[in-house]
């Protein structure tokens, strides 16, 4: 079983539908109950800032999907552990290695990277820089014609 956190968000979504199409029993943490998520999927309701509960979200899973910068990390790790979870992949930033710990953003991927190399668990740590799906807040803009400039290609 692989818990998915975040699972209704721009990457959570994505995740779990390839983990789903792929025969994977998937576990997605999801705020509200109506969730949309593919057949097959099990929900299970959830607070991502509450580790109290995500705890029974653990049981079974043998790998655990999370996101940086929710509190209490260290302890849902802990009680990951405790429940047989084998690894854990958290989606980091860029920032965790080119950022300072005095900008919030970058100091708050740093903590959640340190938290999981010390977590004692299997690990994998994603550093994208942008995804595309972050581009749609333009369309309207792009829609009517204005240029949207960045400092990379």
């Amino acid at each position: 079983m692989i818990l998915v956190l975040g699972a209704t968000g721009n990457v959570g979504r994505e995740l779990v539908g390839q983990l789903s199409e792929r025969g994977q029993r998937v576990r997605a943490v999801v705020r509200r109950d109506d969730a949309d998520l593919p057949a097959g999927v099990e929900a299970l309701r959830g607070d991502l800032s509450d580790t109290d509960s995500l705890a029974p979200a653990l049981a079974g899973a043998r790998a655990m999907f999370m996101l940086s910068g929710y509190p209490d990390r260290s302890e849902l790790l802990q009680h990951g552990r405790e429940a047989g979870l084998e690894h854990v992949v958290l989606l980091s930033a860029s920032s965790a290695v080119n950022g300072t710990p005095e900008n919030t953003v970058a100091r708050y991927h740093m903590d959640s990277e340190a938290d999981v190399r010390e977590s004692g668990l299997g690990w994998t740590v994603l550093r994208p820089n942008s995804f595309f799906s972050n581009a749609l807040r333009w369309r309207s803009q792009l829609a009517n014609g204005d240029t949207v400039r960045l400092p990379f290609a």
